[in-house]
């Protein structure tokens, strides 16, 4: 059964076609390749039932929050490349501390200090978080309001996959929580891809 399910997936190179906006070919063919698997376990899914059916759809939203991760961090380095915006007006700051002294210590707990404090602009890296690229994105105008609401309810529900956190058995991911998701993707890829093509 298996091998005949996978015939039905399209080939990798067949995929790719959804994201020539991407130049960046590793990534693109790394996109083409979770969607792939995603195509995939959609077909398993519609073949078994109860957990294995609940973790092939967590699967599914891991890996398409992550298409949507890089895809924002794809057009989010495009457009600070070509200057397009500032790096430190879409990624914000922290404040950090350092020189940081002892000033009294209470007891063997607790202690007051004092430190300099300085705000530091965040930067893109491949280490950027989810939640960091929503907001630039959305300060970048890639998202507008609307989308970076949707962007962030995707990130949250890939969020709450972490097992550590769970407070219920790991059963309640539907086929309507997917094609659902799946929706927001495909305004966020539309979203970006129209973006992209308006630098050329």
């Amino acid at each position: 059964m298996l091998k005949e399910l996978q015939k039905r997936v399209p080939a990798v190179e067949k995929l790719e076609e959804n994201f020539e906006f991407v130049k960046n070919d590793v990534l693109r063919a790394n996109i083409a390749i979770a969607f792939q698997y995603i195509i995939f376990c959609l077909l398993v899914s519609k073949y078994i039932e109860g957990p294995l059916c609940y973790s092939t759809y967590k699967s599914i939203i891991i890996h398409t929050s992550s298409i949507v991760e890089s895809l924002i961090h794809y057009c989010l380095r495009e457009l600070i490349d070509r200057g397009v915006v500032d790096s430190s007006e879409v990624m914000g700051s922290e404040w950090k501390l350092s020189e940081i002294h002892e000033l009294f210590n209470v007891d063997e707990f607790h202690s007051i200090v004092g430190a300099s404090k300085k705000r530091i602009p965040e930067r893109l890296t491949g280490k950027s978080m989810f939640i960091t690229l929503n907001r630039a994105a959305k300060r970048a105008g890639i998202f507008d309001d609307g989308l970076y609401l949707k962007a962030e309810e995707l990130r949250t529900k890939r969020n709450f996959i972490h097992l550590a956190g769970l407070e219920n058995v790991d059963d309640y991911y539907k086929k309507d929580d997917v094609d659902h998701l799946f929706k927001i993707t495909a305004e966020i890829r539309q979203a970006i891809e129209e973006k992209l093509k308006s630098l050329t």
